[in-house]
């Protein structure tokens, strides 16, 4: 099933769910990692059925939960390098976890 589903917008917090075919990803990460989860939930899914997360930029209302999400899965994270080299610098992100430009 295809699917575009805004979790959440807003200076709380941004994250979309997109499901194409076989391929789910999370675009931004911006909610606290239990909304997330509770939000994937309520529309029938699950962050172990993420298969990466693309990052739009680094504020916090786009990243706060990155780091806790990365510590259940093991999945690339996809954004602009210069993001991707801020994060990598200022959050925990598990060494497991590829960082893709």
């Amino acid at each position: 099933m295809d699917l575009i589903c805004p979790l959440g917008s807003g200076s709380s917090g941004n994250s979309t769910l997109i499901k194409g075919g076989e391929t789910t990803i999370l675009v931004d990460a911006g909610l606290s990692c239990k909304a997330i989860c509770s939000a994937l939930e309520q529309i029938g899914s699950h962050y172990e059925e993420l298969d990466a997360i693309l990052l739009t930029h680094e504020h916090s209302d786009h990243v706060k939960a990155l780091p806790v999400l990365l510590k259940k899965l093991t999945c690339p994270v996809y954004g602009p390098e210069p993001v991707l080299d801020y994060l990598s610098r200022t959050m925990k992100i598990p060494a497991h976890t590829p960082l893709v430009p």
